[in-house]
């Protein structure tokens, strides 16, 4: 049975584009991310292996890796609960597959886009959210996971929705601005 949060959204209005992401995709990124966290686990014994005591350069180093492996262990997560994508006129809502929905509305919204080797990951954050909770607060999906002309069409929605250009949500902009354009005077 469908959550009830969700039952709340369909019966206002229905979503004007759906993005969900390609299964095998998916399978191969989980993949890629639970290979980086055996490199990370295994990376430790060969750095006791080779040094003869537990320096602080290997606190450092245990930090930082385990920093490295909560991060990937999330980003794992993320992806594999992932359900859709959902365009309405006024909101984009990010649904999951165990937790309830994230909505931002549009007019408090500011958006960005990082891409990088393997991921093109667009954020639509509420505008006064803390940035460090964009994966739990805001709107955050992995283009590169989803079929490219669906992608092509949540764009172009989102474009004219917005009053931005489609090249604005395909670019790299890591900086967050705001999603609705205005106009100049």
């Amino acid at each position: 049975m469908d959550d009830p949060a969700e039952s709340q959204m369909k019966s206002h209005d229905e979503p004007l584009f759906v993005l969900k992401y390609q299964e095998n995709k998916v399978t191969v990124r989980v993949l890629c991310w639970a290979f980086f966290v055996l490199f990370l686990c295994v990376l430790p014994a060969f750095a006791v292996a080779v040094q003869e005591g537990f320096g602080f350069s290997f606190l450092i180093a245990a930090i930082w890796l385990s920093f490295m492996v909560g991060l990937a262990a999330f980003m794992m997560i993320d992806i594999a609960l992932f359900k859709e994508v959902r365009l309405y006129s006024d909101r984009i809502v990010k649904i999951w597959k165990y937790f309830g929905p994230v909505e931002v509305q549009f007019e408090n919204a500011k958006f960005g886009v990082d891409r990088d080797f393997n991921q093109n990951v667009v954020t639509v954050l509420d505008r006064n959210a803390n940035r460090l909770l964009l994966s739990i607060k805001g709107v955050q999906y992995d283009d590169s996971l989803a079929d490219k002309e669906d992608v092509r069409k949540l764009n172009s929605f989102l474009a004219e929705l917005t009053g931005r250009r489609v090249e604005e949500f395909e670019k790299t902009a890591i900086t967050l601005d705001p999603l609705i354009k205005k106009e100049k005077c």
